[in-house]
C-alpha cells in the first residue's frame, strides 16, 4: 500500500520540479522583455503558483513517508508487546520453557531491525524508481528519421543537387485526407557551387523547403538526390556533415567565444581560428573585447549585438568547410549597415560551395545562379533577377513593394 502510494507521489514531485526549473529557465532568458512590458508581478505571481504546486506535491509526499516509518516502528513494538505478553502467559503456564521464551524473544530482535530496513530500502527504491522512469522515457525514445540497413556513405557532394516531385505536410510522414500539403510537387536542380536563392511571402514553405536537405523532416513524396544517390540512402551523420546550416536566428552557446567557433570542428588550432574569424569579418571586434577569444558571451549571446552573433555563426560554419550551405534569411534581422558587413563574411562563406538562400530582402538574391519564387508550397516562377523583373509576377510585385518601402524611408529622412 504504501509502496504504491509513495511511487505515485515521487513521480509528481519530478514532473512538478521539472516544471518549475523550467519556468525559472525561461524567466531568466526573457528578463529584458519582462521589464520592457512591465510583466514583473505577474511572473512573479505565475512563479509563485508553480512553485507552491512544487510545495504541496512535497507536503503530500512528506506525509505519506512520514506516517510510513513511524507506523513501523509502532506494529514492531507492538508484535514485541504481544509475544511479551503470550510468551509470558505460556511460561507461567509452563507451556513453554523460561529458555525458549527468552530465545524467541532473542529471534524476534534480530528480525525486527532487518524488517524495518526493507522499508528505508523500499522509500529508496520508489523515490529511484520514479526519476528512472522519467530518464528512461526519454533514453527510449526512438528517433523518427534513422539510417536504413543499405545506407551509403557519400564522399563529397561535386554534382548537382535535384529535387524530384517532392512533397511535404507537417504531422504526418504518410498521406492523410483533409492535410493541406506544405510543399507540393516541388522539382528543381541546382548545380555545384551555384547559388539558390528562395523568396516568397512567409508560410509559403521557403524554410521547410531546406529542412528536408539535411533530413530533419522527411519527404513524404518524391525524392531529393546528391551525386545521383537519394538522400534517404545516404548515412545521416555522413549527409549533415556536408551541411552547414545557419538560422535566421543564430544560436551561441552560454560559453566563450572559442568554444562556440570551435564547435564545428574541435581540432583548429590559433591560425585557423583566427583565419575564419577575419573571413568572417569579426576579427577585430572579438579583438576589442577585454578577453578577446576567452569572452564568455552568455546564454544564447546576450552581450552581442545581432550582426556579431551572426559574424561569429559565419566563421563557425567556414570552420565545418561544408560542401552544401544553407542560409535561412541570415540577414532579414539586422540594421543596413551591419547587413553589408555579414553580407561580405557570406561572400566569403558561399565562394566554391553549393548555397540555398532564402532571403526576405530582395539585394540578399540578386546575384543568384537561380531564383525560386514560392506560394502555397509551390514554385510559382523561376530563373534569375533580370528575368524575374521583366516576367512580372509575384516576384516583380515584393520587388516594387519593397523599392517603394526603400523610399518612403528615404523621403521620412529627409523630412
Amino acid at each position: 500500500f504504501f509502496s504504491k502510494k509513495m511511487h505515485r507521489y515521487y513521480g509528481e514531485v519530478q514532473a512538478a520540479f521539472s516544471d518549475l526549473t523550467e519556468i525559472v529557465r525561461e524567466r531568466f532568458a526573457g528578463i529584458r522583455i519582462i521589464k520592457a512590458y512591465n510583466r514583473q508581478q505577474e511572473v512573479t505571481n505565475r512563479l509563485e503558483s508553480v512553485s507552491k504546486d512544487y510545495i504541496d506535491k512535497n507536503l503530500a509526499l512528506v506525509r505519506i513517508t512520514g506516517s510510513f516509518f513511524p507506523m513501523m516502528v509502532f506494529f514492531s513494538n507492538i508484535s514485541l508487546a504481544i509475544v511479551f505478553f503470550l510468551g509470558g502467559r505460556q511460561t507461567i503456564m509452563f507451556t513453554i520453557t523460561p529458555g525458549d521464551f527468552v530465545a524467541f524473544i532473542s529471534y524476534l530482535g534480530l528480525l525486527t531491525w532487518p524488517m524495518m530496513a526493507m522499508g528505508w530500502v523500499t522509500n529508496l527504491i520508489q523515490r529511484g524508481k520514479a526519476s528512472l522512469e522519467r530518464i528512461d522515457k526519454i533514453i527510449q525514445t526512438q528517433p523518427e528519421i534513422n539510417d536504413k540497413p543499405e545506407a551509403v556513405f557519400l564522399k563529397q557532394s561535386k554534382e548537382s543537387i535535384v529535387f524530384e516531385s517532392v512533397s511535404f505536410s507537417y504531422g504526418s510522414y504518410t498521406h492523410t485526407a483533409g492535410i493541406t500539403p506544405v510543399l507540393d510537387g516541388i522539382n528543381i536542380e541546382i548545380k555545384q557551387g551555384d547559388i539558390l536563392g528562395i523568396v516568397g511571402p512567409p508560410g509559403s514553405g521557403k524554410s521547410t523547403l531546406l529542412s528536408l536537405i539535411p533530413r530533419i523532416f522527411e519527404v513524404v513524396k518524391g525524392r531529393i538526390i546528391i551525386d545521383g544517390v537519394d538522400i534517404q540512402n545516404i548515412q545521416i551523420r555522413n549527409l549533415r556533415s556536408m551541411i552547414s546550416y545557419m538560422p535566421q536566428e543564430p544560436f551561441l552557446f552560454a560559453d566563450t567565444i572559442w568554444k562556440n567557433i570551435s564547435f564545428a570542428n574541435q581540432n583548429i588550432n590559433d591560425v585557423e581560428l583566427i583565419r575564419a574569424t577575419e573571413d568572417a569579418c569579426v576579427y577585430e571586434t572579438i579583438k576589442s573585447f577585454p578577453n578577446g577569444f576567452d569572452t564568455l558571451v552568455g546564454e544564447k549571446g546576450v552581450i552581442l549585438s545581432g550582426g556579431q552573433k551572426q559574424r561569429i555563426s559565419i566563421a563557425r560554419a567556414i570552420l565545418k568547410e561544408p560542401k552544401i550551405l544553407i542560409l535561412d534569411e541570415a540577414t532579414s534581422s539586422l540594421d543596413t549597415e551591419s547587413e553589408k558587413v555579414v553580407q561580405k563574411a557570406l561572400e566569403n562563406l558561399m565562394k566554391g560551395r553549393t548555397t540555398f538562400v532564402i532571403a526576405h530582402r530582395l539585394s540578399t538574391v540578386r546575384r543568384a545562379d537561380v531564383i525560386l519564387v514560392m506560394d502555397k508550397g509551390r514554385i510559382v516562377q523561376q530563373g534569375r533577377h533580370e528575368e524575374l523583373l521583366k516576367e512580372g509576377g509575384l516576384y516583380r510585385e515584393i520587388h516594387d513593394l519593397q523599392l517603394k518601402d526603400q523610399e518612403d524611408f528615404v523621403t521620412l529622412q529627409n523630412q
